[in-house]
């Protein structure tokens, strides 16, 4: 039996799960990923495999992201955040997990419209705050980047905080210049600041990025969401120009 535990979690078998989570593109693949951790989960009584735990979690996330109803979201990003849970259980030393039940738990909230609560507030906060402290590198300072979109997104009385937002994005882009969900959300915070130039700036950027196998997904949805946006962006610059010329 204790080959067989050890051997589910070989660096050939989560190589391979990496794999399947890099194609992501295909919405099959990240499937394929979940039914194989729930597999391999399954197969010992000792179900705590802190590698395939937040795997798992990782799967599910964006398969709730992916879903087509705000049920089937919600029924994706609650299993995520379970297996996020039993993951930071299994070893609360290491990112990914705190990482995986954090932004899982943000999705809830959104979903829901619990982001109001200060408990789901404080919950995704506390997570992050964690993932900063154990490895601020981690999914390109993904840390940094969910608490500047904590700040942005929260009303002030739970602690929104548009100013400490760009701070938080500002060292999630000195961790990683390129990263377009970080120039996608400054974008949209300097838009609601009115300042339109400077969001503009920050949406080109997101459109000149090449290609990363490992991040061709997110790459791909930041580069349609980010023409939407210069769209607005051209279309309120146009407006403002207006009503300045009369």
């Amino acid at each position: 039996m204790r080959g067989n535990l050890e051997a589910k979690s070989s660096p050939e078998c989560l190589a391979e799960l990496d794999r399947l989570y890099d194609q992501r593109l295909d919405i099959k693949c990240v499937q394929e990923l979940a039914d194989k951790c729930q597999t391999l989960l399954s197969s010992s009584p000792n179900a705590d495999d802190y590698e395939l735990l937040w795997r798992l979690s990782r799967a599910y996330f964006h398969l709730g992201r992916e879903a087509k109803t705000n049920e089937d979201k919600l029924m994706y990003y609650k299993k995520a955040v379970e297996a996020g849970q039993q993951a930071v259980k299994a070893n609360n030393d290491r990112v990914e997990g705190h990482f995986w039940l954090g932004i899982s738990t943000a999705a809830v909230g959104e979903t829901t419209g619990m982001m109001k609560s200060l408990t789901s507030v404080g919950d995704v906060r506390r997570e992050m705050e964690r993932v900063v402290t154990l490895d601020d590198h981690y999914q390109d300072g993904g840390g940094y980047r969910i608490l500047g979109r904590l700040g942005q997104k929260v009303p002030r009385l739970f602690g929104g905080n548009k100013d400490r937002s760009k701070e938080y994005y500002k060292k999630a882009l000195t961790v990683a210049p390129e990263n377009t969900y970080t120039h996608l959300f400054l974008a949209e915070l300097l838009m609601d600041e009115g300042r339109l130039e400077e969001a503009n700036g920050e949406l080109k950027i997101i459109l000149n990025t090449k290609n990363d196998p490992k991040w061709a997904y997110d790459i791909k949805v930041n580069k349609i969401e980010a023409r939407k946006l210069l769209e607005e962006c051209e279309k309120e610059k146009a407006i403002k120009n207006f009503n300045q010329g009369n």
